[in-house]
């Protein structure tokens, strides 16, 4: 007998055994705590993951790319300096957005592995073939 998602009609299956995920991925933290012998519906698992990816790029309740913003600013402040305009807390500030920048792309960049780590712990690595 074979259920389906009572969110998105998908065939549920069973998440991926401990065996199997650790000789797949050996590298990769394996959840434990979940009832592999249940199933469970891997596409809703996949939407709230872009879901999760989407709210940490555009985070609410603006929904705004910040990183955008600060690119943005940095290209003003570059453009105006290639125009000539040499003021000095304009170079300062051109350096520090692009500090800012170069952290916020990690902090994104971490956040986002942290969200896929919690995913792969259930049901491995997505294949390039399986990627949404």
């Amino acid at each position: 007998m074979s259920y389906s998602c009572g969110w998105c009609r998908t065939p549920m299956t069973l998440p991926p055994s401990l065996a199997s995920l650790q000789s797949r991925f050996p590298d990769l933290a394996v959840a434990t705590d979940v009832n592999r012998h249940k199933p469970c519906c891997k596409r809703c698992d996949e939407m709230r993951l872009l879901n999760s990816i989407g709210d940490i790029e555009c985070p609410p309740p603006d929904y705004v790319n910040v990183i955008a913003k600060v690119e943005r600013e940095i290209q003003r402040a570059e453009q105006l300096l290639a125009q000539g305009i040499q003021v000095p807390p304009l170079t300062t500030r051109l350096s520090s957005l692009r500090l800012k920048r170069a952290q916020m792309i990690a902090e994104r960049d971490r956040n986002i592995l942290l969200v896929q780590l919690a995913f792969w712990a259930v049901w491995g690595k997505l294949e390039a073939h399986d990627e949404v």
